[in-house]
């Protein structure tokens, strides 16, 4: 078996929690071949896979996806700010979303995240002043508060303040601080179990393209290791 296929094996072995053996690839010649195997050993062991390593290998693989690390720079005791930097934190968190790998949201720093409660918290006493004027003594409000029409222009600028907002949040959560955390966070949410024959089949094709180098629109289940992908 060459390299290409020993690293492809190794990151299909840590994606699904199963075993390849070298018996088995004997009779695995196509990327079908391949996913149909994988299918069969989800089937039979995926009640017995542990969560927490299953979505380690998962995490650790989102990330080096994303980011120049090398496998043993993930380890468990890892902060995810030190290997996540700040500038790459909300491309790297949307990829871990699309990988159903869902961390909680980026937060804000204390000084901004003080800064918007304060202000969103004067914005809804405002209103509420103002309510209460148009309630009680409606001749002290303009015709313009009393038809609702201010009311709408303060949730507005509240909604695009928030909107503005958005991409300072940068920061990591303190509850998923560590690798440890993140997966022991993500292994409730991350079950193995459910997993359809068409989800395996698009991971293993992603998981070829990544290993062998080749386009994924030219990864199909006809596909020949040897023959089409190059992997002698």
């Amino acid at each position: 078996m060459s390299l290409d296929l020993i690293e492809l094996v190794l990151e299909v072995e840590q994606e699904f929690g199963i075993g390849i053996t070298q018996r088995d690839m004997e009779s695995i010649n196509t990327v079908g071949h391949l996913i149909d195997h994988v299918y069969a050993q989800v089937r039979i062991v995926q009640a017995a896979v542990c969560p927490t390593s299953h979505v380690f290998y998962r995490l650790r693989r989102a990330l080096r996806a994303q980011l120049p690390l090398s496998r043993h720079t993930i380890r468990p005791s890892r902060m995810l700010a030190e290997l996540v930097p700040e500038s790459q934190r909300r491309r790297v968190w949307q990829h871990l979303q699309r990988e159903e790998l869902r961390l909680p949201d980026l937060q804000l720093s204390s000084p901004l995240s003080y800064l918007a409660k304060g202000l969103l918290l004067a914005a809804g006493k405002f209103l509420a002043v103002v309510m209460i004027t148009v309630l009680f003594a409606p001749f002290l409000v303009p015709w313009w508060w009393q038809n609702g029409f201010a009311f709408w222009i303060v949730i507005l600028v509240a909604l695009a303040f928030w909107l503005g907002m958005r991409p300072l949040a940068v920061q990591v959560p303190a509850r998923v601080g560590t690798i440890r955390e993140a997966v022991l966070y993500l292994a409730p949410r991350a079950a193995v179990a459910g997993l359809t024959r068409e989800s395996i089949a698009a991971k293993v094709s992603q998981l070829v393209s990544e290993n062998l180098g080749v386009p994924r629109e030219k990864v199909t289940e006809e596909s020949w290791f040897v023959d089409d992908l190059g992997a002698g």
